[in-house]
């Protein structure tokens, strides 16, 4: 079992890299997409509680949830990605509500849209910074299973 550890490690590390890399490719690739006038349809905060143990699963937790909806060679389509990939519940509500005020229902937004899946667009084109923690904190995970691995750790 102690041999088994290093390369779950290894190998979650390594597949959560590739995901997010994967994730902040798409969201790259989305500023060369075409772009298409859509409208919100929908701006509002969502919160639950936080998961996880402890004083911490009872801290509240907020993420902006956005619908749009937006044509594309006379097809309608509706989208809820805001950018790639998806910052997630925080627990910060001021973040969530600035999100929510920029996007405020009713307003006419830039949508990308992917011209090979056009069901596929987002308002905020580019890496979104979270990737970069995201792929650092994977990183980790394979250090510290070679570093099990090669017995430095």
């Amino acid at each position: 079992m102690d041999k088994l550890l290093p390369y779950v490690l290894i190998a979650v590390g390594l597949s959560a890299f590739v995901y997010l890399w994967r994730l902040g490719e798409t969201g790259r690739a989305a500023e060369a997409w075409p772009t298409a006038i859509g409208e919100i349809t929908g701006s509002r905060i969502d919160s639950r509680l936080r998961r996880g143990g402890g004083d911490a699963s009872a801290r509240e937790e907020y993420k902006a949830l956005l619908t749009y909806r937006y044509r594309y060679n006379g097809v309608d389509y509706t989208g809820a990605t805001v950018s790639f990939p998806d910052a997630g519940y925080q627990s910060s509500v001021s973040s969530a509500e600035a999100r929510v005020a920029k996007y405020p229902v009713g307003s006419k937004v830039k949508v990308y849209v992917n011209p090979a899946h056009p069901a596929q667009a987002c308002l905020e084109a580019g890496r979104h910074w979270t990737v970069w923690i995201g792929l650092a904190l994977t990183l980790l995970f394979v250090a510290a299973g070679a570093g099990l691995l090669l017995g430095l750790i």
